[in-house]
């Protein structure tokens, strides 16, 4: 899953999203600790008001971006839980390097 390490990322990934969905991104905690799946240095946050607040479940360890109610800002909560919508459709966001372009 993708991270998100400045505010012109995040705006480019909730770009991509319509403004009621939600999606998985690539923070967890380990150990106490939040960081990124792809062992990114975490500087930027953009946790919602009052997060994480380790409510609503056994192990809120994974973090999910709210694109509907709070203006894409992140939310802990438990890994694994259904973030379906209307259209039961599941939302994440992946990274990779781009390839050089040969001339």
């Amino acid at each position: 899953l993708a991270s998100i390490l400045m505010p012109a990322e995040k705006n480019f990934v909730n770009g991509m999203f319509a403004n009621n969905e939600m999606y998985w991104i690539g923070l967890r905690r380990h150990e106490g600790k939040w960081k990124w799946d792809d062992g990114s240095r975490w500087k930027y946050r953009n946790w919602r008001t009052s997060q994480p607040d380790n409510c609503c479940g056994p192990a809120p360890d994974c973090v999910v971006v709210n694109t509907q109610t709070n203006m894409g800002r992140w939310d802990d909560t438990t890994c694994g839980v259904s973030l379906t919508d209307k259209r039961n459709k599941q939302s994440y966001v992946c990274k990779k390097e781009s390839l050089p372009i040969l001339k």
